[in-house]
């Protein structure tokens, strides 16, 4: 604002994923920055520019990802957070009214630094791994950035509120409301080679190496390794259109954030616990242990699971903030819903795996309607 003055498109790109099978992760704190990045970094950016784009009367522009609504391994953390922001956006759009328009972008695999092979490991550090990258793209074509830009800037200038890159992707969300046990099956079937193996023993890779069809599938930049990212063909082609005058700030330049946020205190309510307990064993509980825990703290987490032999893993701890997201004061100061909501369902599946594959148990996941019906006060909620 300092520079130009004034801010009428604002551009959220910034993106991470990590391509590890969810039980595989050695330690789940270092897969945070996902979050953190994707997320996080996409709120923190909007609260700031908020009364420059009112001004404006501008327009936000957010890269999510079809990997919101389709499901696929190895990447349930990115696919999680691309889900949050596109809840957190709809709910933003009740929110704005007509003050600040909002275009969600659903992209599926498009030329980048991702499709390149660059990942986030089971170990938490960045990798460049472009055998990884054809176990998870496998047969599906990879689409020019520079078309991926092109679509995108001439749908949010015609002000279109969902955008999805390349466009014959919105055939899977069918596929997933219409039928998800197929679904699940067939993805599970072509990228998976089974407990134990190398992933690079999926079929998806296999037939890759077997027919070379990479070469018609994948652009030339990513079979070489080039480097080439989103933001620079994004900045060629917003400057090629009509939007002379305007002002576009796009995140993704960097490869963080900066400092994590601090986890809030969660209090604990052991006498309600305790009275919860005692009713459950006058309805047929043949026992009872109450653990006073915070489901923020993975040391929690991990402290309830090894107290427990388990066959269902029941994930209901929630916290919810009621207030127009332009109305909070410090953002930081309710980074705890994310921490209780998902981050405490998070740490506690993963330390329950082992448990619950040794009895073939069964979990238990209490999310909202909220999930899938966008309401004002509710953004973080979502």
């Amino acid at each position: 604002m300092s520079h130009f003055g004034r801010l009428d498109h604002l551009v959220n790109n910034a993106g991470m994923t990590s391509v590890s099978l969810f039980e595989e992760i050695e330690d789940i704190t270092n897969m945070r920055s996902i979050m953190d990045i994707n997320f996080w970094g996409s709120v923190y950016m909007k609260r700031f520019a908020i009364p420059y784009l009112r001004y404006s009367e501008g327009r936000i522009i957010v890269l999510s990802s079809a990997a919101s609504w389709m499901p696929a391994p190895r990447i349930s953390l990115y696919s999680a957070s691309k889900a949050a922001m596109v809840l957190f956006f709809e709910a933003l759009r009740i929110e704005f009214g007509r003050d600040i328009k909002i275009t969600l972008v659903t992209a599926g695999f498009v030329e980048s630094e991702m499709t390149q092979g660059k990942f986030i490991d089971k170990t938490g550090k960045v990798d460049v791994n472009p055998q990884m990258r054809d176990v998870e793209v496998g047969l599906t074509p990879v689409m020019k950035v520079e078309d991926c830009a092109k679509a995108i800037v001439n749908g949010a200038c015609r002000g279109e509120r969902y955008i999805t890159v390349p466009s014959w992707f919105r055939v899977t969300y069918l596929w997933k409301v219409l039928c998800p046990d197929v679904v699940e099956w067939f993805l599970r079937l072509l990228y998976l080679s089974g407990w134990g193996a190398s992933p690079e023993d999926a079929p998806s890779k296999k037939i890759l190496d077997y027919t070379s069809v990479q070469k018609v599938l994948y652009p030339e930049n990513i079979r070489e390794l080039e480097p080439k990212t989103y933001i620079l063909s994004i900045l060629s082609t917003v400057y090629s259109e009509d939007v002379a005058g305007k002002v576009v700030v796009i995140t993704g330049a960097s490869s963080g954030i900066g400092e994590r946020c601090m986890l809030n205190h969660c209090s604990q309510k052991e006498k309600s616990l305790s009275e919860v307990a005692e009713r459950a064993l006058d309805l047929g509980a043949l026992d009872d242990l109450v653990i006073p825990a915070d489901g923020s703290k993975v040391e929690d987490c991990r402290r309830i699971v090894d107290r427990t032999i388990m066959d269902h893993l029941v994930n209901n701890a929630g916290v919810i903030a009621v207030s127009l997201f332009e109305e909070i004061e410090d953002i930081t100061n309710v980074t705890s819903i994310l921490d209780i909501n998902f981050w405490g369902s998070i740490y506690m599946t993963k330390f329950a795996i082992s448990y619950l594959r040794r009895s073939e148990g069964r979990i238990i996941v209490l999310s909202s309607a909220a999930s899938w019906i966008p309401a004002p006060r509710m953004s973080l909620y979502r």
